[in-house]
């Protein structure tokens, strides 16, 4: 898992969230709640404020909506209790079936949440999940942008509409952590997950280490059947997020591109490789950076920074790492 964050402004969302706000406010729900709800949250700046509530802040907005509304609390944990609130129902239909997945209609022009846009502000091509599936926008023939990612809520839109539209709520991931078998059937907010907008370092939330049973050096498949991954937790939480997205299985699929890291590490190919690498670039008039060589030894990127471009980086840094290849 690695952290995410807005790289570029986005101003389609930004515009979209004043034409949703206007829409709540057209609507003239006559509920006591209803309008309690509306004028605590969505008056002013109030509704920009809250859609715009960084990562590290949603466990308390969230506490503070139902310290005040108690009836979304009741209808969090009971589903059977959604369909009887107004309020509920409310938020639902302007923040959920409107605001996220139908969008409005204003003379002809159909106005939808801009998910390309979110997806593409973030900057990444790799699932912030499992750092395994390549998520980049792609173009089609006539130029039309198709996202490959999926956005999960990281808070459940069914247990949270409020937050169906919520910029930091939106995570860009791949379908196997979005649906069942990843995070799908997770509530984080039960579970204490960590959401990828909150994480700064990586490198500080989790690492992976290698496990060898044998070193079988016949050739490099039957190496790979004597390796696995450890995936240890460096923060609070961040185990609930290994196991909610079955990090641990689904990386026991990769240990052949552990192999290949191991067998340099036997042969000490990465003191080879900057001898000779080293003596190449010199008699060509070629000045790469010490990154750069690490990324030619490993084989992907070797910065923190650098994760989300391509897949599996973060895994085979700390196991390069762990090995003294860099």
């Amino acid at each position: 898992m690695i952290g995410i964050s807005y790289k570029v402004a986005t101003p389609d969302y930004d515009a979209y969230l004043t034409r949703v706000q206007n829409y709540i406010l057209s609507d003239h729900n006559t509920n006591r709640e209803v309008q309690r709800f509306i004028n605590r949250y969505f008056t002013g700046n109030g509704f920009y404020t809250m859609m715009n509530t960084l990562a590290i802040g949603l466990r308390t907005l969230i506490e503070d909506v139902e310290r005040n509304f108690p009836e979304l609390q009741d209808c969090r944990i009971d589903k059977n209790l959604r369909e009887a609130s107004e309020l509920y129902q409310f938020l639902k239909y302007h923040l959920v079936t409107r605001g996220y997945e139908r969008g409005y209609q204003e003379n002809l022009i159909k106005y939808k949440l801009p998910q390309k846009e979110l997806i593409e502000s973030v900057g990444i091509n790799v699932c912030p999940y499992c750092n395994r599936t390549f998520i980049y926008t792609s173009k089609t023939s006539n130029g039309d942008k198709v996202p490959q990612a999926e956005l999960d809520h990281f808070f459940s839109k069914e247990r949270f509409p409020f937050l169906a539209i919520a910029k930091y709520n939106l995570v860009p991931s791949c379908s196997c952590c979005n649906r069942n078998g990843g995070k799908f059937t997770t509530d984080a907010f039960d579970e204490h997950l960590v959401n990828p907008y909150e994480i700064g370092n990586a490198d500080d939330y989790l690492v992976f280490r290698l496990r060898v049973k044998n070193a079988n050096v016949a050739s490099l498949d039957k190496m790979a059947s004597g390796l696995s991954f450890k995936l240890i937790a460096k923060r609070p939480y961040m185990q609930k997020n290994i196991n909610a997205l079955n990090l641990d299985g689904l990386y026991q699929h990769h240990t052949d591109y552990a192999a290949e890291l191991y067998f340099k590490s036997i042969v000490k190919a990465n003191n080879l490789y900057r001898t000779s690498l080293k003596g190449v670039l010199r008699r060509n008039g070629i000045v790469l950076s010490e990154d750069d060589i690490k990324r030619i030894i490993v084989g992907n990127y070797v910065t923190e920074q650098d994760y989300g471009k391509r897949p599996l980086a973060k895994m085979m840094h700390d196991v390069a790492e762990d090995l003294g290849l860099i």
